[in-house]
C-alpha cells in the first residue's frame, strides 16, 4: 500500500457530503466549509457536483469515506494531489491510499475512518478515538425536554432508522423492544429523521411511546 508521504499537519478542512449528512455538519469543529452535493440519482447530478468541485478551491488531499466511484470523481475534479479511500469488490484501484474494506469487522465505522487516515500518514496524536461530548447548555436542554413533557434521565431513546435496509433491525423487533421498555414512569421516545417517519409510526403503533421522528435537529437528537 503506497501512502505517498505523511500529512503535513493541520490545515484547511472542507466537508463534502450528501443532503442526508449535511445536518450533522454543525457538530464538527474546525470545518472551514460544508459543500452539500446531490444524492446522485443520475449521472447529470454527478456531473454538476464535479463542475462545482472543479471551480472550487483545489484540494491537496481528499479522503473518500463512502462509495468510492462517485466521490473519487468529485475528488479528481477538485484536483486533489492525493486521494484515499477503501478498496473492496474490485473498487479503489485508482486510489493513492487504498485500505482494504473488511465487512466482517464489527467495530464502529468511525474507527475504520481513523485507520484510513492513519494509513495516509496522519499523526497518531490527531486520531483520538474518544468520542467528544457536545457542549450543550443544561438550561437549554431542560427547556427543550420540557416542551415535549420529558425530564432529563427520565426516558429511553429508540432510533430504529438506518441509511441502509440491510443494516436495520426489522421494524417488528423494534416494536417489541419498545413494548417491553415503555412505561408511564420511563417512556420510550422514538427518534429519527424525516425519512424515518413511516418506520417510526410502525414501531410506535400500539405501544404508547412518543414519536419525535423528523421533529428534531441532529444537535437536539444528541
Amino acid at each position: 500500500m503506497d501512502t505517498g508521504g505523511a500529512i503535513k499537519g493541520p490545515g484547511r478542512v472542507d466537508l463534502f457530503c450528501g443532503p442526508a449528512g449535511a445536518p450533522a455538519a454543525d457538530l464538527f469543529e474546525g470545518i472551514a466549509s460544508v459543500r452539500v452535493g446531490r444524492p446522485w440519482p443520475g449521472p447529470w447530478d454527478l456531473v454538476r457536483d464535479m463542475a462545482a468541485a472543479w471551480f472550487g478551491p483545489r484540494a491537496d488531499e481528499a479522503f473518500c469515506l463512502g462509495e468510492v466511484r462517485s466521490v473519487l470523481a468529485v475528488a479528481t475534479a477538485a484536483r486533489a494531489g492525493r486521494r484515499g479511500g477503501y478498496a473492496w469488490a474490485g473498487r479503489g484501484r485508482r486510489l493513492d491510499v487504498a485500505v482494504p474494506y473488511d465487512p466482517a469487522r464489527t467495530e464502529p465505522l468511525a474507527w475504520r475512518h481513523l485507520d484510513l487516515l492513519a494509513a495516509a500518514g496522519c499523526p497518531s496524536a490527531l486520531l483520538d478515538r474518544t468520542l467528544p461530548a457536545l457542549a450543550l447548555d443544561p438550561g437549554e436542554t431542560r427547556r427543550l425536554l420540557a416542551g415535549w413533557g420529558l425530564v432529563p434521565g427520565g426516558y429511553v431513546v429508540v432510533h430504529p432508522g438506518s441509511g441502509e435496509e440491510g443494516k436495520r433491525w426489522p421494524a417488528g423487533r423494534f416494536a417489541d423492544l419498545v413494548r417491553r421498555l415503555h412505561s408511564p414512569r420511563r417512556p420510550c421516545v422514538i427518534c429519527g429523521g424525516r425519512a424515518d417517519r413511516d418506520l417510526a409510526a410502525r414501531v410506535r403503533a400500539g405501544t404508547g411511546a412518543m414519536d419525535l421522528s423528523g421533529r428534531t435537529s441532529v444537535r437536539e437528537l444528541a
